[in-house]
Parts: structure tokens; C-alpha cells; sequence
């Protein structure tokens, strides 16, 4: 079975579906990571999404998920597609490029083909899985999602302006909910989650109580 978990930057897709896999036994794929591995590529080769040549090679990438770790092409690029600068890239010119959402599209199907799996993105639910018989939307303000970054960032020893991180998420928000191809939206029958004031283990509740009703 297909489980499907969509939402906004920040609203803890990442986590949520990690943790939420490992109880249930399932097998999780980061789709935002693959997006982030298209901007590590045409980063590197320096060439514009329609080139040819980049084109052909993310259509022979490889990407593992490899114990909470992302390999491409057999390098470990966990910390480098986790940059502000691949953020941008990803956002502004991976993501709404037709030909990589077409193809990321088809890799994920492929991923995901037999298996027990909860996959995590923007448009699993909506355009990817849609048939999935288990989708979740979750979200939270802008406001308490830019908060959540900053502290990411800070255990990083990165101090970046709580104002202006909250400013780059709702512009994020704006880019991913008015693309032209397959926009951020709530899935048809998607459960709705706010993770606005809930912990981790009040949201992982509240999918397991989910979960468990049709399973």
C-alpha cells in the first residue's frame, strides 16, 4: 500500500514520514530529496534544464536512501542538496520545469511499484499517487514553520533572521501552490493535519489512529 503525505515547506513532511514509516514498517521515500538531487546535477554541470545532455543525465541518475542518507550515483550527497543555494535552485527552476517533474514522476512511480511505502512531497496525493487509499495533508503557519527552521539552523550555527526566513517560506508557498505543473493542493480525501501546536508524537498519533482504521 501507498500511503501519500503532502503539505507546505516546514509543516515537518520529512520527519513526520520517517518516523511514522518506522513504526508501521514501512518503507519511505523523500521526494523532495530527488527534486534537491536535479539541483545538485545541474549545479555541477553549469547547463540549463533543457540542455540535452543534462536531460539525459537525470534520466540515468540513481538515487538510494540509504539509513536516513541520500546517494546519487553512488556518492553520498545527504549535506549537499541540504544548502540555502540548492533550496533556490530547487525551488525556482527545478521544480516547476516540466520535463523534470514528468520524469521525477515516473521514477517515483517505479520506486514505490509493490512495495509498502509512505511517500512524502507536494503533489503525491494530487497527481503521483492519486489512487493511494491513505493521504495525508499536513501543514502549519508560516510563522511557526520559519520558527522550526531557524532552530534547525541554529543547531547548525547558522543565524539567519526569524522575519526573513517567514517572508522565504510564504514566497515558497506562493511558487509551489501557483506552478503550472501539478501545484501544492490538498489531495481528494486527503486527512488534514495542522502541526501547528502539536508535537511530533501528537501528529504521529493522530495518523496511527488513521492508519490503524483501515488497515
Amino acid at each position: 500500500m501507498i500511503i501519500t503525505i503532502d503539505g507546505p515547506a516546514g509543516a515537518g513532511k520529512s520527519t513526520i514520514s520517517q518516523e511514522f514509516a518506522k513504526v508501521i514498517n514501512y518503507d519511505v521515500l523523500d521526494t523532495g530529496a530527488m527534486y534537491r538531487c536535479v539541483a545538485l546535477l545541474k549545479k555541477e554541470s553549469d547547463l540549463v534544464l533543457n540542455d540535452a545532455k543534462l536531460q539525459q543525465d537525470i534520466l540515468n541518475m540513481d538515487i538510494v536512501f540509504q539509513n536516513n542518507e541520500v546517494l546519487l550515483n553512488g556518492k553520498n550527497v545527504t549535506k549537499e542538496i541540504r544548502t540555502a543555494e540548492i533550496d533556490i535552485i530547487t525551488s525556482v527552476e527545478v521544480s516547476p520545469h516540466y520535463f523534470v517533474r514528468s520524469e521525477m514522476c515516473n521514477l517515483q512511480r517505479k520506486m514505490a511499484e509493490d512495495k509498502n511505502m509512505v511517500v512524502e512531497g507536494r503533489d503525491m496525493g494530487s497527481n503521483v499517487f492519486p489512487n493511494s487509499p491513505l493521504k495525508f495533508y499536513l501543514t502549519a503557519n508560516a510563522n511557526v514553520r520559519a520558527k522550526r527552521r531557524h532552530d534547525q539552523l541554529l543547531e547548525k550555527n547558522i543565524h539567519r533572521d526569524l522575519k526573513e526566513l517567514e517572508r522565504e517560506i510564504e514566497k515558497r508557498d506562493f511558487e509551489d501552490m501557483n506552478r503550472v505543473h501539478n501545484p501544492l493542493c490538498i489531495p481528494e480525501g486527503a486527512h488534514i493535519i495542522d502541526t501547528s501546536d502539536l508535537s511530533l508524537q501528537e501528529v504521529l498519533q493522530k495518523m496511527l489512529e488513521i492508519f490503524q482504521k483501515i488497515s
